[in-house]
């Protein structure tokens, strides 16, 4: 895939105003249905909480 600007893809999740890597840094692929190529690897949130700045988010209540 070609971007005119690169930095604009991510492969962190956007959480509370922070774009925030995985804790186990586990990704998963993204994929374009139309085609089944991969557009990005991005990170793979479990059962884990996540530290975004100051807030705590609980994936499994949130």
């Amino acid at each position: 895939m070609n971007l005119k600007d690169p930095s604009l893809l991510k492969s962190a999740a956007y959480i509370a105003g922070v774009w925030v890597p995985a804790n186990s840094a586990e990704t998963f692929q993204v994929t374009n249905p139309a085609t089944g190529d991969v557009v990005a690897d991005v990170a793979g949130f479990r059962d884990e909480p996540v530290v975004a700045g100051e807030v705590v988010v609980d994936p499994v209540t949130a």
